[in-house]
């Protein structure tokens, strides 16, 4: 079964696009209309979504120095530092 929009057009499968969809059914048909196994699809679908979110990796920048002619950037245990 093809999934489609309102004029009939089949769209293209996108996770992110089939996780939204099944959890705003799951709050529709689960939440506010009582059924129990899309209830579980709602609360499945915020959790995968709260865990994507809080299991990014965050860039930290550790060394923000502009270099001169004739210096160079070691990185050594981990830590950038900046050596003439």
């Amino acid at each position: 079964m093809a999934v489609r929009n309102k004029r009939g057009a089949k769209l293209k499968a996108q996770p992110g696009r089939l996780v939204t969809m099944a959890r705003r059914t799951g709050v529709r048909k689960g939440v506010l209309g009582g059924n129990r196994a899309w209830l579980a699809v709602a609360i499945a679908t915020w959790g995968w979504t709260k865990f994507k979110q809080v299991s990014e990796r965050q860039a930290e920048v550790v060394l923000s120095e502009e270099l001169e002619p004739g210096q160079r950037i070691v990185i050594a245990n981990g830590r950038a530092t900046v050596d003439n």
